[in-house]
């Protein structure tokens, strides 16, 4: 089989004989582009660079066993989708765990209720910032993560405090319609939190 028709497969005889320039090459022409389709699935940008992260490992684990013959991207994208599907029976089977633990001790439920609502609630807005342009995360970091005033964040990026001011109100404009999409119960937990 002519090797133009598998651009990967001298890079995949190397891999196989355990050279990791050829490993690296793989993950710098298919990485980003596994993790652009992870995020899409999970949403979280930690969430698939642990995925991608798990991608590649598995590839080097089995590397012996990659087939040259056979396209490296389809191969690649097999062990993504199972990656991703094993990612969301976790997810199921820890929803599951949770549901028979509340069971079990009901008189918890009321507090571990608020204190998942709370988490889910806290990982929503991530997903929100990290959903921001740059300067707003960067001056909504500097805020609400790093507690700097208005006129410390803007000496720190040279702007003016009302800059800092207009960027800031903005990011949380865009929090709260991310928010909003939610039930009630976030939207005041938000509104009175944020």
């Amino acid at each position: 089989m002519d090797d133009k028709l598998h651009p990967d497969m001298e890079l995949v005889r190397s891999l196989q004989k355990g050279d990791i320039s050829a490993f690296d090459r793989l993950f710098t022409k298919y990485g980003g582009k596994i993790f652009y389709l992870a995020k899409g699935f999970l949403g979280s940008r930690e969430e698939a660079e642990g995925l991608v992260q798990e991608v590649f490992i598995k590839i080097w684990e089995n590397r012996r066993n990659i087939k040259e013959h056979l396209s490296f991207r389809s191969y690649l994208f097999t062990i993504t989708y199972n990656a991703i599907r094993k990612y969301f029976r976790a997810k199921y089977k820890e929803q599951e765990f949770l549901k028979e633990f509340l069971n079990d001790y009901p008189e918890l439920t009321d507090q571990v209720s608020v204190q998942i609502e709370y988490i889910e609630l806290l990982e929503q807005v991530d997903l929100a910032v990290e959903k921001l342009p740059r300067r707003q995360k960067q001056i909504y970091k500097l805020s609400r993560e790093e507690g700097l005033s208005h006129k410390e964040i803007a000496r720190i990026l040279s702007l003016q405090p009302k800059t800092v001011e207009n960027h800031l109100h903005e990011a949380m404009k865009r929090i709260r319609k991310h928010l909003g999409k939610l039930d009630l119960y976030f939207v005041l937990f938000g509104a009175l939190f944020l």
